[in-house]
C-alpha cells in the first residue's frame, strides 16, 4: 500500500497458493479457502474533493486445477468501481458498478474434459442515505443485475426503502424495510443484508417476482433485560407455492416471527 499524494491510496497484491495446499488460514482469495489459486488485485482510493471518494480494484486471478462447475483450468476477473458523496450528518450517496467473469463446463457436455463457456455477472447500484436527525434515518437503494450462467442473459431489478430508528439512551429501537423486486431467474439473484436480532443476521438472495417486508423492535425495560421481536413476509407474485419438500407452502406468502430475551449478569 502507498500514497503518492494525500487524497490518492494505490494497494497492490499478488497470491499464489498451490493446488495440494492443506491449510484453515482465512486470508485473501476469490474462493473460500487459500487453494488451488493465483492471481493480483490492484485497488485505488481517490478523494478529489471534500465530500467526494471514487474507489476502484481490478482483481485477475485463475485456477490451475479443477474446481466447481470446471473440470479444466479457469481464468477470471472482476473488476469494481464506485463513486460516492457525503454531506456529514445530513445524507450520503453513491453508485457502483461491478462486473465479475469466469468460464464454466458447457452445460449437457459429457465429456471427461468439458468444453468450457464463458459466464458474467454485473450488477448497477445507487443507495441513498438521508439523515433526519441522530435518531432517525432513511435508506433507499435501486439496483440492476444482468447475469449469464451459460443458459442465456438474465435481468433483475430491486427497490428497497429502509427506516432506522435508533435513539441514543432510549430504550426502544428499531428497523424496517419494505422492498419489491423481479428477476429472470436464480442467476440474475440480488443479494441485500438484513438487520435481524442479536446474534442473528441475514443475506438473503431476492429473485423471481415479489415484495418483502421485515421490521425488528428491541426493548429494554431495564439495563440487565432486553426483549427484541422479528416479523417478515415474503410473497412472490408468479407462483402459487413457496418453497420445496418438507418447507413447501401452499400459497404464495410466507410470514415468520421471532421473539428473543436476553438478560445480562
Amino acid at each position: 500500500m502507498f500514497s503518492p499524494d494525500k487524497r490518492l491510496q494505490v494497494s497492490l497484491l499478488g497470491r499464489y497458493f498451490p493446488g495440494l495446499l492443506d491449510t484453515m488460514v482465512s486470508t485473501f482469495s476469490e474462493s473460500t479457502l487459500p487453494v488451488n489459486e493465483s492471481g493480483v488485485y490492484i485497488g485505488l482510493d481517490l478523494k478529489p474533493a471534500y465530500g467526494w471518494k471514487v474507489s476502484a480494484f481490478i482483481d485477475l486471478w485463475s485456477h490451475p486445477w479443477l474446481t466447481f462447475q470446471s473440470d479444466s483450468p479457469v481464468k477470471g476477473r472482476e473488476q469494481l468501481m464506485r463513486v460516492s458523496y457525503e454531506k456529514r450528518r445530513q445524507w450520503s450517496v453513491y453508485i457502483q458498478f461491478r462486473r465479475k467473469g469466469r468460464t464454466v463446463d458447457q452445460a449437457g457436455d459429457v465429456q471427461s474434459v468439458s468444453d468450457q463457456v464463458p459466464t458474467f455477472r454485473q450488477q448497477l447500484r445507487m443507495q441513498w442515505q438521508f439523515d433526519v436527525n441522530r435518531v432517525m434515518s432513511f435508506r433507499t437503494r435501486m439496483e440492476w443485475t444482468q447475469a449469464d450462467a451459460g443458459q442465456g442473459i438474465e435481468n433483475g431489478y430491486l427497490i428497497a426503502q429502509d427506516f432506522i430508528y435508533k435513539p441514543v439512551g432510549s430504550r426502544l429501537s428499531g428497523t424496517m424495510r419494505f422492498a419489491l423486486f423481479q428477476s429472470d431467474g436464480y442467476a440474475s439473484r440480488m443479494y441485500m443484508y438484513e438487520n435481524d436480532l442479536l446474534y442473528a443476521f441475514s443475506l438473503r438472495p431476492y429473485y423471481d417476482h415479489g415484495q418483502r417486508f421485515y421490521i425488528n423492535l428491541r426493548y429494554k425495560p431495564w439495563n440487565p433485560l432486553t426483549v427484541e421481536g422479528r416479523f417478515e413476509l415474503y410473497q412472490l407474485f408468479n407462483r402459487e407455492t413457496i418453497g420445496s419438500g418438507l418447507e413447501e407452502i401452499n400459497g404464495p406468502v410466507r410470514t415468520g416471527m421471532k421473539v428473543q430475551i436476553r438478560y445480562l449478569f
